[in-house]
């Protein structure tokens, strides 16, 4: 195959032989009507094209369309993988670019000689004699290890900067390590972001938002009285039917018409405070717990809300926040509802963030290269993102984020004091002298505590985390598979830098990356917010802010669980790392 560089004028021939993709580079274009006269830095539309029949139409050249995955797509970007119909066939590449006058520029580079598409390649080294080892459990041979060592080395290929179209046979081979954020698991060409985290919601259907106008209203006191029900607003809605809908599920008592309707029997129950004797004990109706088809089925229990919910977290973490808050007051028959003077009878719901979407044609805005089309207007601005990767692929316990998962891995020191990943997680531990890492820790197992992650960070990482880390954790340099990029001087790893810390006396390299050590770690309020939490379901009175306000709060100086609504324990107390 052919690797090329384009140079449009020069006496040197464009192609050079290289035994890789085919690859291109825009450098040597050069236009007057350019500021600077070259292209740096400036957005260029590249279309891969073949003179499909040189003996009939010498010089014809057409758009290559790749059809694979049944999603048709221009062949485009500046590498392309030579496939074997096209072998023995000329290529060339159309660049359309737009100049400082506003008008659309499209240049050719000069044809390739005929391309193939395989190089040769040694024969591999015959495989050693293996014997069988007898051991429990599971069994590896040594082809199982082969192919797992063969994934590490794709993944770690791509790490280093080649493309996965250029490692990977085809769009379709299940090859290679899953990247943390979920990109590249679809390899069809347009087609890699899909399902990786931070991305839209899709939508098979047009969104409707209900505005029911049912008179709900609250009185929300200084700020007067809220009746907007409209969800297709970007403001404060109040709305009591989900509390009401809820509750007529789950009501179980002589209130709820549906209830009553059975004809079962009753039975005391012991009330919210699950003790009998009590003022709010109630009787209720007796409903076994049914399977719905009769009974023909085992019934439901317990474990099914656990993996549910489990599974659930899996697929979906709505970002939220900057839409407004969603009111439910509560009736006055809600077992919530406190008829005392002032009480707080309402629920609290905080809105998903809207983003503009890119509507039916799957373009955001209006793309310039289609002068008869306008693709902006049917975009939209009631999007939410998926902080996830909905991929049934453990993201709960692997994360969606190359940094939060650099936190959660755990490490020991090599021979040179750098730290190195051991391939597990991060597991309980009593830290007998508070230091992470020591010959005296007492391994509890189990998920980690806050309390431990931020102990690793700073001892073994060289990050200081304090508990607003928690809500939203620092931009690490990383690979796309949770390994952090060590300090080339220090070795441990390093923080992006915010914007006003770049250029100051952190930024030894003008890299705009800094890095501390566990003697004198680098403080991790410094660097850039990565909009991933470390814990995503807080108790309300562990949250280290102010539920109203948002303002931080100081933490205790005792590591007891519990105490007043506005401190949070820095140990992590029972509260379980997210992962």
């Amino acid at each position: 195959m052919n690797r090329w560089c384009w140079c449009p004028g020069s006496t040197a021939s464009p192609w050079a032989r290289s035994p890789s993709a085919t690859t291109l580079s825009a450098a040597g274009i050069a236009d007057a009507d350019l500021a600077g006269g070259t292209l740096a830095g400036r957005p260029v539309a590249y279309v891969w094209q073949v003179e499909s029949d040189p003996v009939r139409a010498l010089g014809v050249f057409r758009d290559i369309v790749d059809v694979g995955g049944n999603q048709p797509a221009t062949a485009g970007g500046t590498s392309f993988r030579v496939t074997p119909e096209l072998s023995g066939l000329a290529l060339r590449v159309r660049a359309v670019y737009q100049d400082d006058n506003g008008v659309l520029e499209n240049v050719f580079s000069a044809p390739t000689a005929p391309v193939a598409d395989t190089i040769a390649v040694p024969p591999p080294a015959p495989v050693p004699v293996e014997g069988l080892v007898a051991s429990e459990g599971v069994r590896f041979i040594r082809a199982d290890l082969q192919f797992i060592l063969d994934q590490i080395v794709i993944a770690e290929r791509h790490a280093d900067g080649t493309p996965l179209a250029d490692i990977l046979p085809n769009s379709r081979v299940a090859f290679g390590l899953r990247t943390v954020d979920g990109s590249y698991n679809n390899l069809v060409r347009g087609q890699t972001e899909f399902g990786a985290a931070d991305t839209l919601f899709p939508r098979l259907v047009d969104p409707v938002f209900l505005n029911d106008q049912d008179g709900d209203q609250i009185n929300l006191g200084p700020g007067g009285v809220l009746t907007n029900t409209d969800y297709g607003s970007d403001s404060n809605v109040v709305d009591a039917d989900p509390r009401i809908i809820s509750n007529l599920i789950v009501d179980q008592t002589a209130s709820n018409p549906a209830a009553a309707g059975l004809g079962a029997e009753t039975v005391m129950s012991p009330g919210l405070d699950g003790i009998f004797g009590t003022a709010d004990d109630r009787e209720v109706f007796f409903i076994p717990n049914t399977a719905p088809d009769e009974g023909l089925s085992a019934p439901f229990n317990p474990f099914m809300t656990f993996f549910g919910q489990f599974f659930d977290h899996g697929l979906d973490l709505v970002e939220k926040g900057g839409n407004g808050t969603i009111y439910v007051p509560l009736q006055s028959d809600d077992p919530l509802y406190n008829p005392a003077p002032g009480a707080m009878n309402f629920l609290v719901l905080t809105r998903a963030t809207q983003y503009d979407g890119p509507g039916a044609d799957g373009v955001l805005g209006d793309n310039p290269l289609t002068l008869d089309v306008d693709e902006s207007l049917d975009d939209t601005t009631h999007e939410a993102k998926n902080a996830t990767t909905p991929f049934v692929d453990q993201n709960q316990t692997y994360t969606s984020h190359p940094s939060h998962q650099v936190f959660l891995r755990e490490y020991t020191f090599n021979l040179a004091g750098d730290p190195v990943a051991t391939g597990r997680l991060i597991t309980n531990r009593d830290l007998v002298d508070g230091v992470f890492g020591n010959a005296n820790d007492v391994d509890l197992g189990g998920m980690s505590t806050w309390g431990i992650v931020k102990a690793q960070a700073r001892d073994m990482l060289g990050i200081e985390l304090d508990d607003l880390d928690a809500l939203d954790l620092p931009l690490l340099a990383t690979d796309a598979y949770g390994k952090f990029i060590p300090d080339p001087v220090t070795g441990f790893a390093q923080i992006v830098l915010r914007a006003d810390q770049i250029g100051g006396p952190l930024d030894l390299d003008g890299n705009g990356l800094a890095s501390g050590t566990p003697g004198s770690p680098i403080n991790a309020s410094l660097a850039v917010r990565t909009g991933h939490a470390f814990l995503d379901d807080i108790a309300h009175a562990a949250t280290p802010v102010n539920g109203q306000t948002g303002a931080p709060l100081t933490a205790d100086a005792d590591s007891v669980i519990g105490g007043t609504r506005t401190t949070w324990r820095a140990t992590g107390g029972s509260t379980r790392t997210s992962r």
